[in-house]
């Protein structure tokens, strides 16, 4: 199958930089192993997510509107965050970048209330510098790139440290 460099993008930027940017979705995966029971949306965020990991988009994207509906009920907004940001990205890998925009700015928004999350929403703006680029406004672009990476340069000076209960 062919990668494009958008697929390089996502998978290499967003989790080889920003690791533990996923972080609930990680924890659903521990929970997952561990055997613990798993809300219905959880249980939907985690199926998009490995039918994304697989190349399978439209699957992918089934689940994760599924994920939504039932995790607004359960008022989960870190993972509503999360799981936008991945219907962004598939919508950016199908070169549909309007509505994938409007999913990362929805990610965005959310994110804003979570100091844990703001990593998280540094590297969707670098998603949504991209989507610019490609539709040809290139001074929101760099507009959006220079947030994600002068909000970095902070966070680097001063990261945010999880504190242990």
């Amino acid at each position: 199958m062919k990668v494009c460099l958008r697929q390089i993008l996502f998978f290499g930027f967003f989790f080889g930089v920003f690791g533990g940017a996923a972080q609930n979705m990680s924890a659903l995966y521990q929970k997952e192993e561990a055997k613990e029971e798993l809300e219905i949306g959880e249980k939907f965020a985690i199926e998009a997510n490995d039918l994304y990991a697989q190349f399978k988009y439209r699957e992918s994207l089934s689940s994760a509107f599924l994920a939504l509906e039932n995790l607004k009920v359960q008022n989960n907004e870190l993972l509503i965050a999360e799981v936008k940001n991945l219907i962004g990205n598939v919508y950016g890998l199908k070169s549909m970048y309007e509505q994938s925009t409007q999913f990362y700015l929805e990610a965005t928004d959310l994110c804003k209330n979570f100091e844990e999350s703001k990593n998280f929403a540094r590297a969707i703006d670098m998603n949504i510098g991209l989507n610019y680029y490609e539709l040809g406004d290139r001074q929101t672009a760099e507009h959006h790139y220079r947030m994600s990476i002068t909000d970095f340069e902070g966070l680097w000076r001063n990261p945010i440290v999880k504190k242990s209960s």
